[in-house]
């Protein structure tokens, strides 16, 4: 609720510093001059700006996946991929949210991305690592 809180309160203050700025620059009188109302524009902004807020946080979980061939672990196969589902269970438990998505990179390099953006993805890499450094991935995500 927190978050959904700070998201208005930002936005709204953004569009209100956009307002400020564009009274204060004088530009009102030139938009009317050609037909355009600032506070019909400012609107437009505000749908605009939360709209492709939105639509950016639809698939940004989506379209990092994608670009970094991760793999959603569904059925654990390896007994790595095993252990680390238990220990994401664990951790996850004892936090107490609900089980997140564990999420494996498939590719040669990079470390582990953060899932701070997104608290339901818990990205790791299982690539020559040693299970000491999957757990320190898990604990820092």
């Amino acid at each position: 609720m927190k978050r959904i809180f700070y998201f208005l309160v930002t936005n709204l203050a953004i569009v209100l510093v956009l307002s400020i700025t564009m009274r204060l620059l004088g530009v009102e009188p030139f938009l009317n001059a050609n037909g355009l109302n600032l506070n019909s524009l400012l609107i437009f902004a505000t749908v605009m700006g939360f709209g492709g807020a939105f639509i950016s946080l639809a698939i940004s979980k989506w379209s990092a996946k994608q670009m970094s061939g991760a793999v959603t672990i569904e059925n654990p196969k390896t007994p790595d991929e095993i252990w680390l589902m238990n220990i994401v269970k664990k951790q996850s438990q004892a936090v107490g949210i609900q089980m997140p998505e564990v999420v494996v990179s498939r590719l040669q390099r990079g470390k582990a991305r953060s899932g701070r953006n997104s608290p339901l993805m818990v990205p790791v890499e299982l690539r020559h690592v040693q299970r000491i450094q999957l757990l320190a991935q898990c604990r820092h995500a």
